[in-house]
């Protein structure tokens, strides 16, 4: 089930429903949606006196995502092509938003990338079709603990027993 915010129509339909007396569950099986979104929405944007305005929980709920900090700086092109020859220099990503970091214009925030963000770049292009994972240095293999099942340290190899001694 994909996401979606809450519209106002359903907004006014939770108002209508609340003021009627309908309970969370009932309200949500009715707009089909989990209890907790409704109870959640409810929860945010009621008023002082607990009361429930759709047209201004609406209006919150808007200024709430246009103050929200963008996650992806993916759609800079430029920044992108930096981080992908980087790559392919054989940098880790942590030498890379290192670089950027120090070689920025000063009060420039656009070229400045973290770390997960370019490891989530190779990710998206990895299952895309690309080949930036095998430009890492571990190409995303997986960790093995040393605390397996078996333990390899500290074993003789083909070891007799002393039962089994002359």
């Amino acid at each position: 089930m994909t996401y979606r915010h809450l519209n106002p129509t359903e907004r006014i339909m939770i108002a209508n429903k609340r003021e009627r007396g309908e309970s969370c569950r009932t309200i949500a099986r009715d707009l089909g949606r989990h209890p907790a979104t409704i109870g959640r929405e409810l929860r945010r944007n009621r008023e002082p006196d607990h009361s429930y305005a759709p047209h201004l929980a609406n209006w919150h709920a808007t200024e709430r995502r246009r103050w929200c900090r963008p996650t992806f700086k993916r759609s800079d092109a430029a920044l992108m092509h930096y981080v992908e020859e980087g790559l392919r220099r054989a940098w880790s990503p942590q030498q890379i938003a290192e670089r950027l970091r120090r070689h920025r214009q000063p009060g420039d925030p656009a070229q400045s990338i973290s770390h997960q963000t370019i490891y989530h770049h190779i990710r998206a292009n990895k299952h895309a079709g690309g080949t930036l994972f095998s430009h890492l240095r571990h190409s995303q293999r997986k960790y093995n603990k040393r605390y397996a099942p078996c333990p390899a340290r500290g074993r003789i190899k083909d070891r007799v027993g002393i039962e089994q001694r002359p």
